[in-house]
């Protein structure tokens, strides 16, 4: 059965999309633990147990949204990133 062009461009979009999203997500989740934690973001890793920072002090998703509300701006949502 052929589906129509339309289906996988529409897939082919949402997925991409949904791939923008989790890179940003995983982007700012590193930027706050390498601000609590002291460092630069790109060392900061996401092992399998869910948790960002280094593997000494890891930081987990629900204090790295706490701090993300308290940084306000881009990491909370009230500032859009300009595309």
């Amino acid at each position: 059965m052929d589906l129509p062009v339309r289906w996988h461009q529409t897939t082919h979009a949402m997925t991409r999309a949904a791939h923008a999203v989790a890179m940003d997500a995983r982007k700012k989740l590193q930027e706050i633990a390498a601000k609590d934690l002291g460092g630069k973001p790109k060392i900061m890793i996401s092992p399998v147990n869910a948790s960002f920072g280094r593997a000494e002090a890891p930081v987990c998703h629900g204090s790295a949204a706490q701090r993300a509300v308290q940084l306000g701006g881009v990491y909370d949502g009230h500032d859009c990133p300009r595309i």
